[in-house]
This record gives C-alpha cells, sequence and structure tokens, in this order.
C-alpha cells in the first residue's frame, strides 16, 4: 500500500477516537455512565467514522500516476481494508453493541452477581445474533436461486463461498449491501434533517420540542420533591443531615443543574452557572455561529443540488431502468460535485480534502438528526438526546444506527460524484475522462475499490439500485421539509423563558 498511508491512516483512526469521545461525553449522563458501555460506544463510533475516511485515499490510488498493474495491487489492498473495517462493524453491530446495551439494563440490580448478569446479557445478545444471521444466510440463498444461471445445487455453491476468497468477500459486501438497504430510512430521515435542519441551527437556533421540554419539567419537578423530602424529614427531627443524605442531596442537585441546563437555549444564558455569558464571549460565538451557518447551508445545497441532477440523470438517461438499479455508462449532464473535485485537483491534495469534508460533514448530519429527533423506531420516541443528561442506551441506539447508515453513505457516495469516486482524475488511452464506458485492459482505466463493490452489489442484486435510487429522491424532500421545520421551530423557542430557578435549591 501507500508509504503514507501507513501514517496517515493510525493518525485519522486516533483523531476519530478522541473526537467520538468528546461527542459521546458531550450527551452522556455521567452518573449512569459504565466505563465498558462507554468504550464500546466510543469504538463503534470510530470505526464507522474510519471507514468513512478510506474513501479518499482509496479515490487517490486511481488518481495518481503510477501503472495499472500497481495500481490494481494497491486496490486489492483497500479492498481488503474494506472488508476488516466493515467486517468489524458488522461484528460489532451483531455481538458487542446489544452486549453492552443488555448488560447495562442488568445493572441496575444490586442482588445479582457480575457472573449472572454476564450470563442473562449473553443469552438476549445470542438470539439477536442468531436472528441476524439467519435472515442474512436466508436472504443469501434466495440471491443464489435467483442469479444462478446454471441450477448448480446449494450445497455446491456455499462450498465454493467457503473456498473461493473473491466469493468469500463478495458475501461480506453483500451483507454490506444488505445493510444499506435497510439504512436507507436512516440516511431518508436523520441524515436529511441534519443537512436541512444543521444549517438552520446555527443561524436561527436550536429550540427544544415540546415533548423534551415536558419531560425536563417532569424530572425537575421529581428532582426538587426528592430533595424536599430529604430536607423535610430532618427538619421535624431537628437531627443534623448525615453524611449520606448529604451525598444524595448533592446528588440531586447535579441532576437537577443538567435538567435546568438543557433547558436554558437562551443566548444569554449560561445553565451551568446560572449566570447571563459575558457579552464579549457573545460578540465572539454568535457572528461565528452565523457565518458557520451560512457556510454549512452553501455545502448542503451544493450536495442537493450534485445528487438532484445525478438522479434526473440516472431516471431519464439509464438504458436499463430499474432491471439494472438504473445504472448509466457515463454522466450525460454536468455534476458540480465532480466538477468541484476536478477543479480541486488541480492543487494536491485539495481534491481529498474537499471530498473527505464532503463525507465527514454528512456523517455530522447524522448525528444532528438523531440529536434533534431522537431515538425513534417508526414515528415512536425511544430516547431523547439531551445534552450531558442522555441514558447510555439511547447512545448504544445512536451507535447502532449509525454503523448501519454508514453502510448507506458507502453506497450513496458513488452517486454524489459518480466519475471521480468511480475513476479520479484518470484519463483513457484516447485522453478523455475515465467513464463506465471505458474498460481496464483496453483504455487503461482502473475502477476505484469502492466503485468496483458498489457495481458488483447493485449489478447483481438491481432492486438494491432501485432502493438508493428512491431513498434519494426522500431524502432530497425531507431535507427541505427538515429545513423549514428548523426555522419554525428556532422561532417558536425564542419566546419560551429557562426554567432555570435557583432559589429552590435550599428548599
Amino acid at each position: 500500500m501507500l508509504v503514507w498511508a501507513a501514517v496517515l491512516l493510525p493518525a485519522a483512526a486516533v483523531a476519530s477516537i478522541i473526537l467520538m469521545y468528546f461527542v459521546v461525553k458531550h450527551f452522556q449522563n455521567a452518573e449512569e455512565a459504565q466505563p465498558f458501555t462507554t468504550a464500546v460506544i466510543v469504538l463503534s463510533l470510530t470505526f464507522a467514522l474510519f471507514a468513512c475516511l478510506i474513501i479518499p485515499l482509496d479515490v487517490y490510488n486511481v488518481s495518481r500516476n503510477a501503472s495499472i498493474e500497481e495500481k490494481k495491487a494497491v486496490r486489492n489492498q483497500i479492498q481488503q481494508l474494506y472488508c476488516a473495517v466493515y467486517g468489524t462493524l458488522t461484528l460489532l453491530l451483531v455481538t458487542v453493541v446489544p452486549f453492552a446495551y443488555f448488560l447495562h439494563e442488568e445493572a441496575d440490580d444490586p442482588s445479582r452477581t457480575l457472573s449472572s448478569k454476564v450470563c442473562t446479557a449473553a443469552r438476549f445478545t445470542a438470539v439477536i445474533t442468531i436472528v441476524a444471521v439467519a435472515l442474512f444466510v436466508g436472504g443469501l440463498l434466495v440471491y443464489h436461486r435467483l442469479t444462478s444461471k446454471d441450477n448448480s445445487s446449494t450445497t455446491k455453491w456455499v462450498q465454493t463461498v467457503l473456498h473461493d476468497t473473491h466469493q468469500a468477500t463478495f458475501v461480506l459486501f453483500y451483507s454490506v449491501g444488505c445493510m444499506a438497504v435497510v439504512g436507507t430510512s436512516i440516511w431518508s430521515v436523520y441524515t436529511s434533517c441534519g443537512v436541512g435542519g444543521m444549517p438552520m441551527a446555527l443561524l436561527f437556533g436550536l429550540g427544544m420540542s415540546a415533548a423534551e421540554r415536558n419531560q425536563l419539567e417532569e424530572e425537575r419537578e421529581l428532582l426538587i420533591h426528592q430533595q424536599r423530602v430529604i430536607r423535610s424529614r430532618y427538619a421535624r427531627t431537628g437531627d443534623r443531615i448525615s453524611e449520606k443524605d448529604m451525598r444524595e442531596l448533592e446528588r440531586l442537585r447535579r441532576r437537577r443543574s443538567q435538567a435546568e441546563d438543557g433547558d436554558s437555549d437562551d443566548e444569554d444564558w449560561d445553565g451551568t452557572t446560572g449566570k447571563s455569558t459575558p457579552w464579549w464571549v457573545r460578540c465572539i460565538v454568535k457572528p461565528a455561529g452565523k457565518l458557520t451557518g451560512l457556510c454549512f447551508l452553501a455545502v448542503s445545497c451544493f450536495l442537493c443540488i450534485s445528487w438532484l441532477i445525478g438522479l434526473v440523470d440516472q431516471l431519464s438517461h439509464s438504458s436499463c431502468g430499474w432491471h439494472c438499479g438504473f445504472v448509466i455508462e457515463k454522466p450525460t449532464k454536468g455534476i458540480p460535485m465532480d466538477a468541484l473535485l476536478l477543479i480541486t485537483s488541480k492543487v494536491f491534495p485539495m481534491d481529498f480534502v474537499v471530498l473527505g469534508a464532503a463525507i465527514l460533514y454528512l456523517f455530522a448530519s447524522t448525528l444532528h438528526g438523531l440529536a434533534v429527533l431522537g431515538v425513534r423506531v417508526l414515528w415512536f420516541q425511544l430516547f431523547p438526546l439531551l445534552r450531558k443528561h442522555t441514558a447510555p442506551q439511547a447512545l448504544l441506539l445512536v451507535t447502532t444506527y449509525s454503523i448501519i447508515n454508514v453502510c448507506t453513505l458507502f453506497m450513496q457516495t458513488t452517486t454524489l460524484a459518480p466519475q471521480y469516486v468511480s475513476f479520479g482524475t484518470q484519463s483513457s488511452l484516447q485522453g478523455q475522462l475515465c467513464s463506465n464506458m471505458h474498460e481496464e485492459a483496453k483504455d487503461g482505466c482502473v475502477r476505484s475499490a469502492i466503485s468496483k463493490i458498489h457495481v458488483a452489489v447493485v449489478g447483481s442484486l438491481p432492486i438494491f439500485g432501485t432502493v438508493f435510487v428512491t431513498s434519494t429522491l426522500v431524502f432530497l424532500g425531507l431535507s427541505i421539509i427538515f429545513a423549514i421545520a428548523s426555522v419554525v421551530r428556532a422561532r417558536q423557542s425564542a419566546s419560551h423563558k429557562p426554567l432555570v430557578d435557583w432559589g429552590d435549591d435550599d428548599v
């Protein structure tokens, strides 16, 4: 592999760990946190983010000046790296994350031993793992029946998969394709919420929903009631408060501060100290937030326009339509993202920085969407995500959603800039930019590993390509809706007064 990648990839992994650690700490309730649960969340999110950062390296390999054989050799190594990362993500998704979830659920029972809790969590995890494997194997066998042309037996085909490295690799990326199809619902809702809502939140402020306010108000009233019960017990007897109850009062006070801090979204209010933010801090932070919001709005519009043009091109110029997953030989319309990356490629390594920044922006948009909407199944909210006040179970579900969504992001990147992501800045032997109509052996155009995987998955199961095209259409529509909803939510929240009332602390 490329020499400098041996330094760049570990540095990216370390940076991802640090970034994800602070993201988790931003949301996690410190009182409910456990070291094992926190480690699983940080590790899983790190692998998900790291999987996104491999894509620019993949495109660089096919863009550099090297022989076809050398590019293909490095591409095989990058494909193995994809296998390792996405294989690890799959393992985390079906075993480690569920185990951490069930183990944390058992942690509140002080009457049971640690070994008993571990055994119970392992049993529940085994059920999920068995169901996931059964669904995957069943889908794989159905795929074999539908695509087999020589009527070969299933047993013979399974033996071939187990002994043939290329077949086994395809099976792994078939699982990634299945998770990507499942993740289109997460992509269409949460990522679109971030793409449309995150710029507006920075420009107009991020207000809280009525459900979140009601939950914080109920919790605040409960904490005040618990404080009053403890103090009234000692007020009747005149005894001095015991050390144990003093610690409990302090714990309740901290939890109440977190609840009040979560509700204090006024721009001039600091919920941690209960005082107004200094004017000089507001003078710096507020314009910087507005400027960042404008930049993010430009990025969101640019990405959505690129996807819209690519979608129109696929729907109108694909010769085989849904029968081949709306694949086209060559983009007939100029896609802005392709053009921008080709222009910035003249200044190394700006094109790879732009591509990496776009992918990270989409990853961050998903996290923003999860923070705004909370963890939901259909329209039912399971957990809200509140700053310093989120349960570990909620963060574990956020991790699960993020892993699945990364698989969708992996597939959708090839439609954001189809020509550049597939072939980089390569030109064929005839001097034309490489596209799907060119061949490696005849025209000297080496396809990137991500494009090769996308073609293999969509080409084998065209229904996957149809699902991705449909999800892109839904994504674009919901992005506009969430942008409007974010502005309306911020306006409604502007008139809300924070619940912070520090006078009740001494009740």
